[in-house]
């Protein structure tokens, strides 16, 4: 069985995503796969969405592992961010989990959370591109007049320097035409990242994949595939 856990922020779109893939799960479309816990860096009462997403994983069964990020900035104004790692690690030791995976997760993870767990994370960008946000990312390429797009699962690497720039694991692409928007861009995209994540779940699952061992998987065609049956 291939364990693994959803970290997030909890908004309004990572609920929606922690929900597709919670459902293929459950459905039996990524088999041999179990999500085993959730992590939050938020606690109930701080804010509408993630008090929502707290409240699905309550009603799934889902052990919600939820730490305040904002009370630990201000208790600790400048270890903060590897007060928290700390916490969830520990909070996190009762659980086994092959992979930890970032969904909506909108804080930069601690170095010794990063060296000691496999997180995965989806960036949206080919591998070897821009690094940012998806705004600047797409602006980016945009300004590149880049032929193609896409977004990567990567493990996460420690260090400031390796943001955005972790082990490239999987991708797809997709072209990008001259017509195209920057809202069509994110778009075309944004549909194809809940697919590319449970395409990676499958590949972890069956032993097809593993993490930071050979060359990145395009799997371009199960995204596409995917697309057409949607």
């Amino acid at each position: 069985m291939f364990d693994f856990t959803i970290w997030s922020s909890g908004d309004r779109d990572a609920l929606e995503l922690a929900e597709r893939i919670h459902t293929a799960v459950q459905s039996g479309n990524v088999p041999q796969a179990r999500l085993s816990a959730v992590v939050c860096n938020h606690i109930r009462g701080e804010d509408p969405e993630s008090d929502d997403f707290l409240d699905w994983c309550d009603r799934q069964g889902l052990p919600a592992i939820s730490v305040s990020s904002q009370k630990l900035r201000r208790s600790f104004p400048h270890t903060w961010r590897e007060e928290l790692g700390t916490r969830f690690r520990r909070l996190l030791s009762p659980y086994r989990a092959d992979a930890h995976l970032l969904v909506g997760y909108m804080l930069w993870v601690d170095d010794v959370t990063a060296a000691t767990l496999p997180l995965l994370n989806l960036h949206p960008a080919l591998p070897g591109g821009p690094v940012g946000t998806w705004q600047q990312v797409i602006r980016a390429i945009q300004s590149q007049g880049a032929s193609e797009h896409g977004a990567t699962m990567q493990l996460i690497r420690p260090g400031q320097e390796n943001r955005d720039q972790g082990v490239s694991i999987t991708f797809f692409r997709f072209p990008v035409t001259p017509d195209m928007s920057f809202d069509d861009i994110r778009r075309a995209g944004f549909r194809r990242e809940p697919t590319l994540l449970i395409e990676t779940l499958k590949a972890l699952a069956r032993g097809e994949l593993r993490l930071g061992q050979g060359p990145a998987r395009d799997l371009t065609e199960e995204v596409e595939s995917c697309q057409r049956i949607g």
